[in-house]
């Protein structure tokens, strides 16, 4: 009997502490990663299911979206922030095939002089410390040294990408010059700042996030959303976080959500404003242009 009502203090003080812990009043609340509805998230991830999707297969690759234990997600950018004398300004997501099957590669990154082709300034990756995501986990490699991630890294770019494109010119006579990876500001992943908690910051402290669902989507025309046109039918992810008992959150930590965030919130003024927090598809095989 003793024990019974001990299991049951036990039980009820780890609740009182998990609810003072990842309590709705936590004071870390997302900021540039900004949610979108669930029928737009629904919107953009059935549009690549069901046009982009078909694509790739005739590449003979197969992709969906990839399951992520909430603290799988969290420790490897835990990892990336924890790399001595880091001066990351953000992580860099490639499109990459590994066992015919599309997943992700994260590389941090560092600000540099260097330009895209647009005459934009982009930052630089840091190969050595990347993360490819297989088998259930992200497995830290250098691409300077692994010839087999970089292949299916330029497997994507210059097979499914191109594919794609070509796919888009015949079809419905667009010509798409589709996404090969994506940035995201240490702001939006890995360092919380004016606006609010980073991902990383979020995970960690306010939320029991059991999984984080990144999804392959594409953008399509939605004219509530701001800039939309340059993104329009391009490769994108959607991060769905899933917590015990409620809802799952829609994450899309693009530069056009944060935008129409801030602006609702009354912190940008006009729509012209840029922001250096938000992602920008570089639009190159292997930023900073060349491939590791």
């Amino acid at each position: 009997m003793r024990k019974k009502i001990s299991a049951i203090i036990y039980a009820t003080v780890l609740l009182l502490i998990q609810s003072f812990v990842y309590g709705q009043d936590c004071d870390c609340k997302l900021g540039l990663s900004s949610g979108i509805k669930k029928e737009v998230a629904d919107a953009r991830i059935d549009f690549f299911k069901k046009v982009k999707l078909d694509m790739i297969k005739n590449t003979g690759s197969t992709a969906d979206y990839l399951a992520i234990a909430g603290d799988e997600m969290k420790n490897v950018l835990q990892n990336i922030k924890n790399v001595e004398g880091n001066k990351y300004d953000g992580v860099r997501i490639y499109y990459a095939l590994n066992d015919l099957k599309l997943t992700i590669v994260l590389v941090p990154t560092t600000d540099s002089k260097l330009i895209d082709e647009n005459n934009d300034n982009i930052s630089e990756d840091d190969s050595t410390n990347a993360y490819i995501f297989y088998s259930g986990k992200f497995n830290k490699v250098d691409l300077t040294k692994n010839a087999t991630v970089v292949k299916g890294m330029n497997i994507y770019t210059n097979l499914i990408a191109k594919r794609i494109e070509l796919e888009f010119s015949k079809k419905y006579g667009i010509k798409l010059s589709e996404t090969h990876s994506l940035w995201y500001a240490d702001k939006v992943l890995l360092t919380p700042g004016d606006y609010g908690c980073d991902l990383l910051s979020y995970l960690t402290k306010c939320a029991t996030i059991k999984q984080v669902n990144i999804h392959f989507a594409s953008w399509i025309y939605e004219p509530d959303y701001l800039d939309n046109l340059k993104y329009i039918f391009k490769m994108d992810l959607i991060f769905e976080l899933i917590e015990e008992n409620k809802p799952p959150t829609f994450l899309t930590l693009g530069a056009t959500e944060i935008k129409k965030n801030l602006l609702e919130h009354g912190i940008l003024k006009d729509t012209k404003q840029k922001l250096a927090v938000s992602y920008a598809d570089t639009g190159l095989p292997c930023p900073p242009n060349k491939c590791p």
